[in-house]
């Protein structure tokens, strides 16, 4: 299918194949201050019935900080909060990320549906701020990946611990991905948190905090491994150099591919450092087989700007061909920020050896303090 742009009142058509639908990609928003839609309606067509899950983040800001954000989707004109996402921003008229999400859909009718994005009272949206939204359509796949756990909330905050959460494995390959907000006290420092698995570490998300007691999105990940079927247990803490309260909020997924099935993930990129670099020029680059699925591309970067008032970007080439961006907002200068997007509906890779690269726009600067996580998914029907 094709994309239409989202200008007046005319809905925009996903785009992709059956299996992994590109629903936003990185679509600017509406200017609306707060209770309106951030995007027109999508068209999107699910095929058969059931499951699905939605891959998707957006940007925003607020004039009445320090406040919560929260921004949910609407399928079919009806709100499904296991859905929605949240931020706690400390500075008014300040552009940031909202907390990226992986959730289970309820089950969807055949055919097609409507999919929009709206605000929360309070939560502004212009033509700065984008939405970024793919589908894994797993109700299309013969042997279909199976959804363990998809759950997200505030911190617990006590003990650095944002949550426990347990879930039951049949055996197959997991993609675990996590995702988080916290603060630092001092400035310039690097914060995190660490998942454990049944109490071993598996995954960091990370940023380099540059303001002192401000709110942040980490550059989170998704991380690709084998464990034994049967119980297990994630286990979500800050670590020692940052600090989370009640207004922080995480996001945790396990999605299981069919053990001796089709369908794989394969982690490039693990938290590493970004490539240095003042614009322009080459943020990191990874090797990929592909088995000839239909592919996700699943990015996570941070950058920042070294003047103020500039719009961050980031390309996403395979084999040299684009097929994605991401994106930020940066009010401020010097300052990382956790851009936008990075669920990419890329289509089907032949079989073989291919190459992603991620290239910085003009205005965006990394250094090794940024980071970035790379996953590719690729699923067959």
């Amino acid at each position: 299918m094709t994309e239409t742009t989202n200008q007046g009142t005319a809905a925009t058509v996903a785009s992709g194949s059956s299996l992994v639908i590109g629903v936003y990609n990185n679509l600017p928003c509406l200017a609306q201050s707060g209770g309106a839609k951030m995007v027109y309606d999508a068209i999107v067509n699910f095929g058969l019935p059931g499951p699905a899950v939605m891959f998707w983040q957006a940007s925003a800001w607020t004039q009445s900080a320090p406040a919560g954000l929260k921004a949910q989707p609407l399928i079919n004109g009806q709100p499904d909060q296991t859905l929605g996402t949240a931020a706690f921003l400390n500075a008014s008229a300040i552009h940031g990320a909202l907390l990226r999400r992986r959730a289970l859909m309820q089950p969807l009718p055949q055919g097609e549906s409507m999919v929009s994005v709206v605000a929360a009272n309070g939560v502004i949206t212009d033509r700065n701020d984008t939405v970024n939204m793919a589908v894994l359509d797993i109700s299309d796949i013969s042997t279909p990946p199976q959804v363990r756990l998809s759950q997200w909330g505030t911190a617990v905050g006590s003990n650095n611990l944002y949550t426990t959460q347990s879930f039951i494995s049949g055996g197959g390959p997991l993609l675990v991905s996590l995702a988080a907000t916290a603060w630092s006290k001092p400035a310039n420092n690097m914060i995190g948190g660490l998942l454990y698995l049944d109490n071993q570490p598996i995954a960091y998300a990370q940023i380099w905090a540059n303001q002192p007691n401000s709110h942040i999105c980490l550059v989170g990940g998704d991380r690709v491994l084998n464990v034994g079927a049967g119980g297990h247990t994630l286990k979500f803490l800050a670590d020692t150099q940052s600090t989370i309260d009640t207004n922080d909020v995480w996001s945790l997924s396990v999605i299981e591919m069919a053990p001796g099935g089709p369908s794989k993930a394969t982690q490039l990129l693990n938290n590493n450092a970004c490539q240095a670099q003042s614009g322009g020029g080459l943020v990191a680059s990874a090797p990929y087989q592909a088995t000839g699925g239909v592919q996700m591309i699943c990015l996570w970067l941070s950058g920042y700007s070294a003047k103020a008032g500039q719009t961050l970007q980031a390309r996403v080439l395979v084999d040299g061909n684009p097929v994605g961006t991401l994106q930020i907002f940066a009010n401020q200068a010097e300052t990382h920020m956790l851009l936008c997007g990075g669920d990419i509906a890329s289509g089907s890779m032949p079989p073989g050896q291919h190459t992603i690269q991620v290239v910085a726009g003009s205005n965006l600067v990394t250094d090794q303090n940024d980071r970035c996580s790379l996953t590719v998914l690729e699923v067959f029907p």
